[in-house]
């Protein structure tokens, strides 16, 4: 949730580290409830950062898709969407 506020109050870099800290100890401890949504995120901030046709950004919507559906989680699919 701080990396996304930190993204709307334009601190999109320290959101962006922040967000990959979090990716680490999620993917670390196996607690994948939140993956889908992670990466989600991760895509957004970094259009955010003025990166809209980057590789990356389009790589973290379609791994948080990947995820959502292995997990059949409907609302973390459609948010990715």
């Amino acid at each position: 949730m701080l990396a996304e506020v930190l993204g709307h109050t334009g601190q999109v870099e320290e959101g962006l580290r922040l967000l990959a800290e979090a990716l680490a100890e999620i993917e670390a401890s196996r607690q994948g409830n939140l993956l889908a949504e992670a990466y989600r995120l991760q895509g957004v901030l970094l259009l955010q950062a003025g990166r809209p046709g980057s590789r990356p950004g389009r790589s973290c919507f379609h791994q948080a898709l990947t995820i959502a559906r292995r997990q059949q989680a409907k609302s973390w699919e459609l948010r990715a969407a």
